[in-house]
């Protein structure tokens, strides 16, 4: 599926391009993620909806979008310029809840890094999940192309640092792409190589067997010679015999 959505024959595959951004083709492509992860057919990471907006609100700049988990806002450019109270953009609202989220975060991080110090059990496993979060929520305001806060604990949160240029890889065009569970279909036919390779066997076990021919024939052209000269040993033993009865009598 497209940025203007474009079906294709699995219904575990929304591709997107960038070629048209409105809010109208955003939200195409996020309701054929829904649908997708909502079929029973395709297998969906929790938050597969939630990183594709994210991904295109970085992607399409000029569209105010907001991300959940569950759900997906966007605002197009026209209607945030009639709007003064809107002089801030969507992403830059969203980015602010992330930095409400990132500094609890942080918070959490400084004391479970004390706990594990002091030996508390289970710690290392929550400081573990901690982490995992901040890199994703860090990610996310990237891709934004947010400024990133500061999450060493002993530096400011306000420490801002400008977010590393994200690579044109990861801009568009993008593909979501959902491995489908659904049940073998009719069996493919067999691929033009698998064709040749079966002809090229096919023309393999025929050379043995034009062996075998030769091999064969050369057996019953033996077997003729030894025939014929059984026939003259025979043919001479008997003239000999009548030659003796011959001379006998005289």
């Amino acid at each position: 599926v497209k940025f203007s959505l474009l079906r294709t024959d699995d219904p575990c595959t929304c591709m997107l391009t960038d070629e048209v951004c409105s809010c109208g083709e955003a939200m195409r492509l996020m309701n054929c993620i829904v649908d997708a992860c909502t079929s029973g057919k395709c297998a969906c990471e929790p938050y597969t909806l939630h990183d594709t907006c994210v991904s295109v609100a970085g992607t399409c700049s000029a569209l105010d979008i907001r991300c959940k988990q569950e759900k997906a806002e966007c605002m197009d450019e026209e209607s945030s310029r009639s709007l003064p109270e809107a002089n801030s953009t969507e992403a830059t609202r969203m980015a602010a809840d992330m930095y409400d989220h990132l500094r609890d975060l942080k918070d959490q991080r400084c004391r479970l890094k004390l706990a594990v110090q002091d030996g508390w059990l289970n710690a290392k496993k929550r400081l573990e999940k901690v982490e995992a979060e901040i890199k994703r929520q860090m990610e996310d305001l990237t891709m934004m192309r947010q400024p990133l806060p500061e999450m060493h604990c002993e530096k400011h949160f306000e420490e801002w640092h400008e977010p590393p240029e994200v690579p044109e890889s990861m801009r568009a065009p993008m593909k979501v792409e959902v491995a489908a569970t659904a049940a073998p279909s009719e069996a493919p036919t067999e691929a033009p190589e698998t064709v040749e390779e079966s002809a090229n066997a096919t023309t393999g076990a025929g050379e043995p067997a034009a062996s075998a021919e030769k091999s064969t024939s050369a057996k019953q052209g033996v077997s003729h010679i030894r025939i014929a000269i059984v026939l003259v040993v025979v043919l001479g033993a008997v003239s000999v015999i009548v030659c003796a009865m011959r001379t006998a009598r005289t």
